[in-house]
Formats: C-alpha cells, structure tokens, sequence
C-alpha cells in the first residue's frame, strides 16, 4: 500500500481501520501515480453506508463497499464545512457541482479532512470555498 494513504490509515482506531480497511486497496486504485493523499477520514454517507474518503493534491475521493465511489476536483468544489457536537462526531458536509455529501465521521479525522479539501479548493470571489 502507498505510503501517503497507509499513514494516516495507521492513526485511525482499530474498529475504523477494521471497519473500512478493505476499502483503502479500492481507494488506492482510485489514484493516480503522482497524486498524494493529505488526509483521510471514514464514515458513514446516508442513502450509502460506510465510505472512505481521501483528499488528495488534486480532487477528493471516495468509495464504499457497495461499490459507490465518487471523484471530485477540487475547482467544482463550492463548500465544505465540519460540524459537530462536543467533539465526538462531526457531520462533514461538501457542496461539489449540484451535490451534497454529508457524511458523519470521527471528530479530529473529519475536521482534518475538511481542513485539507478547504487548502485544495480555490478561493472564488463571493464564493463559499474559504470557509
């Protein structure tokens, strides 16, 4: 497994990584060769079921075992915002051309994936992108 997305593998808890584990070999293929994984959070995307999602140097990612996956770029990207309560759970909500992904996930992994999807996505004047 490629370095980049093994690593932050390794800092999620044991049930995350054993939960959504075998996803991390669907999301590998996902990437291209010199593209580079900043972060990684897991979930759970309603309507979906489990997901894992990487923002990367170019887009973000994301797959489920039931074989949904989605690839966003990160200029059709208008929002993301984390929210929680009491640092348990946050609620990662992405607005990317005309979708809405909501997905609940760790507190520090989900304000971590938010913060480097913010870091890829363009500043657009009057946009929401730099939240």
């Amino acid at each position: 497994m490629r370095s980049d997305l093994a690593e932050p593998l390794s800092v999620m808890s044991r049930r995350m990584r054993s939960r959504h584990g075998p996803l991390a070999h669907s999301l590998e293929v996902m990437l291209a060769r010199d593209e580079r994984v900043r972060a990684v959070t897991a979930g759970l995307l309603p309507g979906v079921g489990a997901v894992l999602l990487a923002a990367t140097t170019r887009r973000m990612v994301a797959v489920s075992r039931e074989g949904w996956s989605i690839s966003v770029f990160y200029p059709q990207i208008s929002s993301v915002v984390a929210s929680g309560w009491l640092g348990v759970t946050a609620t990662v909500t992405i607005n990317a051309a005309g979708t809405v992904l909501a997905i609940r996930a760790p507190w520090h992994t989900g304000r971590e994936f938010a913060d480097a999807v913010r870091i890829g996505t363009p500043i657009v004047s009057g946009g929401l992108a730099a939240l």
